[in-house]
């Protein structure tokens, strides 16, 4: 049991290495050996399968298939729901046509989004919700889409209102700026606040929220051979995505080209290990906290045995029918309350080793590892 928690503990601090293709066992063994610490293979092309993220970890809108409904068939069902006030069918129907548009062969016009947006916005105020985002996202996608007189109330501020300037910085990756279009033109290293719908040539569309300074990283648009380390844009798009795949703030590995480089996630600086780094001194917090685990362990399982133990001496004694046999069992529940009492103090100890090794390896493993 204590080798199978030693074993979860090394796997749970292992090291992500970036490869750019699959490799031998053999080969994930050198890599072992020269970064000096278990390493968790990352294939690039596991990468590169991941869906659009922001670096804030909101959510982004994806295609959750392929298209299989007609965009403006939806958004004419969405308007006959909302004539007749019928919210729970809206919703329904608005998320299916946000589906129908992500999924669509190509990006719809700027127009028809803009509608969909407004028709979204109507079913939000219905159902009590705040329309303000979708509202907002129409008009910046369509400026002259005059409102809908069929609903027989007028247009809300939020809807007749100007787009406000630009204020939040928001960058796209990979480049370049150009393969980018949001809210159907060009992108910029800014946007409003709220909604937008955002297009990769190649890869497709998405609609997310945005309102503070972020980045979306779309996996799927990175090209399939994996970015040079060695050069600095290429180093800091490949260390984005792996915030997003691998988590931010996380050491982690790149092979490229037989040399490997290290660096944090969504920091832009990859360096390659010097000479003298490949052969690492010995790790005490890392190999306390293994022992702690396995000394907790082993503590444990003893205790569980000598309790058992003492148990069977228990009903020995109550089941002996001549004194012989109850002063042997008298011992052996001696004897087993014994290792109880010892294997606990093992077993606390062990703990309290573990208590101590785990804030000190947090602190001088990662410090070791920059």
């Amino acid at each position: 049991m204590s080798a199978l928690i030693i074993a979860w503990v090394a796997a749970a601090w292992a090291a992500p290495v970036v490869v750019s293709g699959e490799i031998s066992p053999d080969k994930a063994g050198d890599i072992e050996e020269a970064i000096g610490e278990s390493a968790d293979v990352v294939p690039w092309a596991s990468l590169r399968s991941g869906l659009p993220r922001l670096r804030s970890g909101e959510r982004v809108e994806v295609c959750g298939g392929t298209a299989s409904e007609s965009l403006e068939k939806v958004m004419g069902e969405l308007q006959s729901a909302l004539n007749y006030l019928e919210l729970e069918k809206a919703s329904d129907l608005g998320t299916r046509a946000v589906q129908a548009a992500l999924c669509a062969p190509s990006p719809p016009p700027p127009p028809t989004l803009a509608r969909l947006e407004l028709l979204l916005g109507v079913s939000a105020s219905q159902r009590e919700d705040d329309p303000t985002p979708h509202f907002r996202a129409s008009r910046a996608l369509d400026p002259d889409l005059p409102w809908i007189t069929d609903f027989g109330v007028e247009p809300p501020a939020a809807f007749s209102e100007p787009s406000a300037a630009p204020d939040i910085d928001v960058g796209w990756v990979p480049g370049p700026l150009d393969a980018w279009t949001v809210d159907g033109g060009p992108a910029s290293t800014s946007v409003n606040p709220g909604r937008h719908w955002a297009a990769r040539k190649g890869a497709g569309l998405v609609v997310f929220d945005v309102s503070s300074p972020d980045e979306l990283v779309w996996p799927a648009a990175f090209t399939s051979w994996m970015p040079d380390p060695r050069d600095r844009a290429q180093a800091a798009a490949l260390s984005n995505l792996m915030s997003v795949s691998l988590g931010e703030g996380e050491v982690a590995y790149v092979l490229h080209d037989g040399e490997l480089y290290r660096g944090t996630t969504g920091n832009p600086v990859l360096r390659p290990l010097e000479a003298d780094e490949i052969r690492k001194p010995f790790r005490w917090p890392r190999a306390l906290l293994l022992g702690s685990v396995a000394v907790a362990g082993a503590g444990g399982v003893w205790t569980g045995i000598s309790y058992s133990s003492a148990q069977r001496a228990v009903i020995g004694m109550e089941e002996s029918n001549n004194s012989d046999a109850f002063l042997r069992a008298d011992a052996d529940w001696a004897d087993a309350t014994r290792q109880v009492r010892t294997s606990r103090w093992v077993a606390a100890g062990g703990g309290l080793a573990l208590a101590v090794s785990i804030p000190l390896d947090q602190i001088w493993w990662p410090r070791r590892r920059q």
